[in-house]
């Protein structure tokens, strides 16, 4: 699912729900996470303290995001309308490889 969004979370009262965006890393500094998402778009994420970083199930550092690479952000909106992004996960690409092929 390059570029969209799903909702991963139930709205409560009050609370903005959390959504989840993917696409390509195009810049990461110690607040700011930029994704190329659908069309070209370039998506910005505020990055803090309780922002998490995984691989699989795995918590990494967030120094293991590199431009380039495919991620899935879940994020929610802030009072002043920028996106907080929660949880960071690198995206694999699935091998075609390992369907075998009859013949």
């Amino acid at each position: 699912m390059v570029g969209g969004s799903r909702n991963t979370q139930q709205p409560s009262m009050g609370a903005t729900p959390a959504v989840t965006f993917t696409g390509i890393v195009r810049g990461f500094d110690s607040k700011l996470l930029n994704i190329e998402g659908p069309e070209t778009n370039t998506l910005v994420f505020h990055c803090s303290k309780k922002t998490k970083y995984f691989d699989g199930d795995k918590e990494i550092k967030k120094d293991a995001i590199k431009s380039d690479v495919h991620v899935s952000v879940d994020a929610k909106r802030a009072g002043d309308g920028s996106m907080d992004a929660l949880n960071v996960r690198l995206e694999h690409p699935k091998s075609e490889d390992a369907t075998p092929v009859e013949r």
